[in-house]
């Protein structure tokens, strides 16, 4: 009897332990596609593609963490070991012997693109720098992303999920792109990819839609973001000159070492103006030191980190993030690495 109590015991706590909260997003893309055998309609979360329909089969499409089809056996670089699915490599189609990245097409029998990257030149055949166990390459671009935070509307029905728009800027011609939109979100907050590297700002709208499919206004615009130097950018009042309007870059702008060392320190120099915050944390995401800052308008803000957290213990050796948010901007930037060795 108690025996059996205890498998019972067991069979009831096994799924507990194993279970894991996924949330699914409401909302799905479709993209129809005519192939040999009919039309195919394919419906997409986000990026990911999770089913496909064609006369009234349904097929779904797992995934595994870098985004290829579990039922296809690849090698990391995606040489098939097995006679593999249309979009069996990292969620990518497979046009003859090629993937197709939507910037360039990709050999997997060679694990290099078959034609150099649009916006760098720097390794310009390779594939995710030669690791594909831990990096996807998302477009055959060179891409960084940024996030933005907005709150919800104050007036109208409620939201549902948002539409996020983003408008290029030219600044050698002062030339504008058309306000397109790039996805959906269903929470006040999206990450935005840029292509780093190219002389181009952008800034970011959203609007929301109710639970009837009706969207209302758009929201004013964001800051600019420089994807170039990868900073903020706002027009603002000059504090110096009252009715003289000037144009501030906010960011890190430069770390200093690095690698570093305890001895030398760390040099964190910054621009902007207002209050911000400094956060250092290590590649686990962990806190380790916050400090608040004011940057000032026309100086040379910089901050010296002596690597000690925030209670004063010496941080060993290893990788860390630094990251300066002002609390005046809806552009959350990416915090930038540094090394520390001892």
């Amino acid at each position: 009897m108690k025996l059996s109590l205890v498998i019972f015991v067991i069979l009831l706590v096994i799924p507990l332990v194993n279970s894991k909260d996924i949330s699914i997003p409401e909302v799905f893309e479709t993209k129809d596609k005519v192939i040999p055998g009919g039309e195919t309609t394919y419906f997409y979360a986000g990026s990911k593609l999770v089913a496909s329909k064609n006369d009234d089969t349904i097929t779904y499409h797992y995934q595994d963490r870098l985004g290829s089809d579990v039922e296809s056996k690849s090698l990391p670089f995606g040489q098939s070991l097995k006679i593999g699915k249309r979009f069996s490599f990292t969620g990518k189609e497979l046009d003859s012997d090629l993937y197709y990245f939507n910037a360039r097409y990709y050999d997997s029998s060679l694990g290099r693109f078959t034609s150099v990257d649009p916006i760098k030149d720097n390794h310009a055949y390779n594939y995710v720098s030669n690791n594909p166990m831990n990096y996807i390459d998302p477009s055959g671009m060179d891409e960084d992303e940024v996030q933005y935070v907005w709150g919800p509307p104050e007036t109208g029905p409620e939201v549902e999920y948002y539409n996020v728009y983003i408008e290029y800027y030219n600044p050698e011609s002062g030339d504008y792109g058309e306000i397109f939109k790039i996805k959906e979100a269903t929470g006040e907050s999206a990450f935005v990819s840029f292509t780093s590297g190219v002389n181009y700002w952008f800034r970011i709208y959203v609007s929301g839609v109710d639970f009837d499919g009706d969207e209302g206004p758009r929201s004013p615009p964001s800051e600019f973001f420089d994807a170039y130097n990868q900073v903020s950018i706002e027009d603002i009042e000059d504090p110096n000159n009252p009715g003289e309007i000037i144009q501030v870059n906010y960011g890190i702008t430069n770390l200093y070492p690095n690698p570093s060392n305890p001895q030398s320190g760390t040099t964190i120099d910054y621009s902007g103006y207002g209050q911000a915050r400094i956060t250092i944390s290590d590649l686990k995401g962990r806190m380790l030191r916050t400090e608040d800052i004011f940057a000032e308008i026309g100086e040379s803000n910089s901050y010296f980190w002596n690597q000690k957290d925030s209670s004063g213990r010496n941080l060993p050796s290893g990788a860390y993030f630094v990251n300066i948010n002002f609390k005046e901007l809806d552009i959350k930037q990416k915090p930038k690495k540094l090394t520390i060795l001892k």
